[in-house]
């Protein structure tokens, strides 16, 4: 989208990227409390706060979305804004309630672009 628009301009037919960043958080003191994949209900824009497991055995939760308000991948920021916690426990404990307190920590971010119509605003 970024190199037609610079070369038609900002034309209707051409679509918009939009940025979803996705934040993951880690399980720290405790083991995971899965041996597999958990899979939420999708969300509108990503696959809901799931559950995943490294080759080592460690747990994390992830991704949310974050829609960025930038126009160029340059802009964006991709440390962990620690506030979004709070989220992340209401989302996990929907299939795991007993998610103990304090046990996330910020781990890694990434970011998935999107096209969006410009008409209809859908992704």
């Amino acid at each position: 989208p970024h190199l037609t628009a610079k070369i038609h301009g900002e034309e209707p037919w051409i679509p918009r990227a939009r940025y979803a960043k996705g934040n993951y958080y880690a399980l720290q003191g405790h083991p995971a409390p899965f041996s597999h994949l958990v899979y939420p209900v999708p969300e509108e824009a990503g696959l809901g706060v799931h559950i995943t497991r490294d080759l080592g055995g460690q747990a994390r939760f992830g991704p949310d979305v974050e829609w960025l308000d930038v126009m160029s991948s340059n802009e964006i920021n991709y440390q962990v804004d620690e506030s979004r916690s709070a989220s992340f426990y209401s989302e996990i404990r929907k299939y795991w309630p007993n998610l103990p307190d304090n046990s996330l920590v910020p781990d890694y971010a990434g970011v998935r672009p999107k096209i969006e119509d410009r008409n209809t605003g859908e992704l």
